[in-house]
């Protein structure tokens, strides 16, 4: 069966030649443990190098059925699409895509269709759905999670597949705590007559929505109906995706229990549940035979945090030499929140910067901040702040992530949200610099109650998103660079959750201490107790 198997992924590089010339190591013998696996769920842990989306494709060519691959970014998405639609892979884009069949000028997420209108195009004629048919007939297809979950669990026509493989793994309990969540927007139901309750208990959210639910609905039949008249209608149709997306708020709230986190801003009553794993089953795993999670950073309690308890693990060696990918601890500033002096911290931390800075002069870097305030505190007080590049927010990100890959120039990219999702690779960026260890906020009710819960998964979410951003330079075998650590509370983190780290141990096994003006690997680092006691 193995050789039968290797002969049929041939094809991979028969038809990307270009692409995949030869198998990477241990690329087919993943393969064929997951096409022999009798386990509904397979994790693989596999650093960056290893070719993880080569496997993915071959893993599902070799389960000879229907298969889908799911992504949290577009630009992993349009990677999968760009390096394997030479074999028949089918990709599936969103609505805003897309115009719309019907009323032209609009786009396909503003058709009257969202609302709910039956539309003749559907079966022919209309870009998106003729697209999306194509990828429920094929056999190997990949989309956003996010778009998953949504047809999987509503549409219906992404369920009862073979295989499910799921990149950037680690991150899949945010996609779908996302996808779950209620939010009632406060606007849309005191326009309808029907407010949010005052005082916000279960109780009181479950009694305003028996009383509400059959308000919407009356609404919104009555303005499908009218907008079968009239499809041309711009206030019809906003009216009715308004009241459609309220309708299905209203239908998620049966997912919710006393346990759910209640939230609220300017805009909306958000409910969040505290344990995301309870609800995997019921809107992901039952969509496929066969679940493959796979991730640089995949430690076991991330899978436990996924519910996830028979399953087969396998674990991968990083392929790079860790000399040329050298993680260097300077103990430089304390950033937790109970410091004494702050300020004194942030010209410490920002000094570091500068002195790595200083090193690389003639060469790009990026620094990891974990939040705009400090973001902001080393572009007003870095000696190199002509060589900064920063944005205000998340709707600036791209362009200045563009702006950085593609100057000559040895900018600094500072940002707070840049630790997974993007490949730096060779002279994009040789030096970076992590200024703090990214906890998740505990001003998030839904992470404090988690974290007090379970300091476990707080301790893991923090040394994967560490880990994640470590791995944004050095791409390749013959790539290199230098990642900094400044945060004087890694050795803490790493102490009490070294179960965790020998995990992901081809981080350590790059880790150097700078102690009294040497760089010492971390297995020979006798730990001192100022560092053995730091806290986060």
């Amino acid at each position: 069966m193995v050789v039968q198997l290797r002969d049929d992924l041939q094809s991979l590089q028969v038809i990307v030649p270009g692409l995949y010339p030869s198998w990477r190591k241990n690329q087919l013998e993943v393969i064929e443990q997951v096409h022999d696996s009798l386990k509904q769920h397979i994790a693989i842990q596999a650093p960056t190098g290893f070719g993880k989306s080569a496997s993915a494709a071959g893993s599902l060519i070799a389960a000879g059925d229907r298969g889908i691959i799911l992504t949290l970014t577009k630009q992993l998405g349009d990677q999968y699409y760009r390096d394997f639609f030479p074999i028949g892979l089918k990709t599936v884009k969103g609505r805003g895509n897309f115009q719309c069949a019907l009323v032209r000028e609009k786009t396909a997420d503003v058709a009257p269709c969202v609302a709910g209108m039956k539309c003749s195009f559907k079966r022919g004629g209309c870009d998106y759905y003729d697209q999306k048919r194509e990828a429920v007939e094929s056999s190997l297809v990949s989309m956003n999670i996010k778009y998953f979950l949504y047809e999987a669990n509503y549409g219906g026509e992404f369920t009862g597949i073979k295989s499910l493989f799921i990149d950037e793994a680690h991150k899949l309990e945010d996609s779908v705590k996302d996808f779950i969540e209620v939010r009632f927007s406060k606007a849309r139901f005191r326009e309808e007559g029907q407010p949010l309750p005052t005082v916000l208990t279960f109780e009181s959210l479950s009694a305003w929505v028996d009383n509400t639910i059959g308000t919407i609905e009356a609404e919104l039949e009555q303005v499908l109906m009218e907008l079968e008249e009239d499809p041309h209608n711009d206030i019809l149709t906003i009216r009715g995706i308004r009241l459609s997306a309220a309708k299905n708020a209203l239908d998620k709230f049966e997912l919710v229990d006393s346990t759910w986190v209640i939230d609220e801003d300017d805009y909306a009553i958000i409910l969040k549940p505290v344990w995301v794993g309870k609800y995997l089953d019921q809107v992901l795993y039952r969509h496929a035979e066969k679940t493959i999670f796979m991730s640089a950073t995949l430690p076991r309690s991330v899978l436990e945090s996924l519910n996830i308890i028979d399953y087969d693990y396998i674990n991968l060696p990083s392929s790079f030499d860790s000399k040329s990918r050298p993680v260097i601890w300077v103990p430089a500033a304390n950033l937790a929140r109970s410091a004494k002096n702050p300020m004194l911290e942030l010209r410490k931390l920002t000094s570091a910067i500068d002195a790595a800075a200083d090193k690389f002069s003639d060469k790009k870097g990026i620094i990891h901040t974990v939040n705009y305030r400090i973001s902001e505190y080393i572009l007003e007080n870095s000696r190199h702040k002509d060589r900064i590049v920063t944005h205000k927010n998340a709707q600036e990100r791209e362009q200045v992530l563009n702006l950085f890959k593609k100057s000559d120039k040895p900018l600094i990219l500072v940002s707070p949200s840049f630790t997974d999702g993007i490949d730096l690779p060779y002279d994009e960026c040789r030096w970076q610099c992590i200024a703090k260890i990214p906890y998740d906020n505990l001003g998030d009710k839904q992470v404090k109650a988690r974290a007090n819960a379970d300091p476990q998964w707080y301790a893991t979410s923090a040394i994967v998103t560490l880990i994640q951003a470590y791995g944004r330079i050095m791409r390749a075998d013959d790539d290199h660079g230098v990642t900094y650590i400044f945060d004087s509370s890694l050795m803490y983190l790493i102490n009490n959750w070294r179960v965790i780290f020998d995990q992901v141990s081809w981080f350590l096994d790059a880790l150097l201490i700078l102690q009294n003006n040497t760089l010492v690997p971390f297995n020979e680092f006798i730990v001192s107790p100022q560092f053995s006691n730091s806290r986060k």
